[in-house]
């Protein structure tokens, strides 16, 4: 699975379990501290999922691995990759 549909799934396990506690009239200390555990998880998700939509071709060749770095190299950046046509 894409590191991208990962965190997409994390984001929606946590999303459910934080929709089940807000259904609840009132909450016990423990509820309300899971309730602030998964708020601060999918506050904290928010930058990996922006991370992952733009992907590695935004990262500096030194950070992707060899044999990414090697196809990139190979292709091109990814970036203005069209071709024009006469």
């Amino acid at each position: 699975m894409p590191p991208l549909q990962k965190i997409q799934l994390r984001q929606s396990e946590k999303r459910q379990k934080l929709n089940a506690l807000l259904e609840l009239d009132e909450l016990t200390e423990e509820q309300r501290g899971q309730r602030d555990t998964l708020t601060t998880e999918l506050q904290d998700l928010e930058p990996e999922l922006r991370a992952a939509i733009v992907g590695p071709a935004r990262l500096p060749s030194s950070a992707l691995p060899d044999t990414r770095r090697a196809w990139t190299r190979r292709r091109g950046s990814g970036r203005n990759c069209a071709r024009s046509t006469p």
